[in-house]
């Protein structure tokens, strides 16, 4: 059939236009799948233990703050915004806690203020024992609420000037954890 067309060469190209116009259309089957890989993480550190991906913060605004840059030690390892995470047992314990098996924070801030801002940090640990030692110890104040669920301590913080904003953070961060599974610590005294 190419022999006798005048210009081959235009008929291939008009044949893969139309290709590539095919696969670039959405396809109502596959749109669940198609808005998770347009929503993917930045990876980085991401070798090993997943599971603490499924806390990602997604879709949380904060009044007065937005996500903070990234930092250098976080860009040297390939993180160019937030979230930064580290799934890897080893890279997690030499980067945070020594028996934390993974890690994630997502911090927010006023921009050019070292001071104000909010986030979560998230502890992985490989027993609830482990855990139970590492949260028996984390600081208790009015700017952070201590969360948990399985073998993950979140920690969820606010240092924001104005405290009913900084009130308002900590609230819309634990009603957020709390829909995927977690419980407020509370330090029996």
């Amino acid at each position: 059939m190419i022999k006798s067309i005048k210009y081959p060469w235009f008929y291939i190209l008009c044949l893969s236009c139309t290709a590539i116009e095919a696969s670039s259309q959405p396809h109502n089957g596959n749109a669940k799948a198609a808005f998770e890989e347009s929503n993917l993480i930045d990876t980085a550190i991401d070798v090993g233990n997943q599971t603490i991906l499924r806390f990602d913060l997604k879709g949380v605004q904060l009044t007065g703050v937005e996500p903070a840059p990234v930092n250098d030690d976080w860009q040297a390892v390939g993180f160019t915004q937030m979230p930064v995470y580290v799934t890897d047992p080893e890279q997690a314990a030499a980067r945070t806690v020594s028996d934390c098996i993974a890690y994630y924070n997502y911090a927010f801030w006023v921009p050019n203020d070292d001071i104000q801002g909010a986030g979560v940090f998230i502890y992985e640990f490989p027993d609830k024992q482990k855990l139970a030692t590492f949260i028996a110890d984390a600081a208790h104040t009015g700017l952070r609420r201590h969360l948990q669920v399985g073998q993950f301590y979140i920690q969820v913080w606010s240092f924001y000037n104005d405290p009913d904003i900084a009130k308002e953070h900590l609230d819309i961060l634990q009603a957020y954890y709390e829909n995927l599974g977690a419980k407020l610590y509370v330090r029996e005294e």
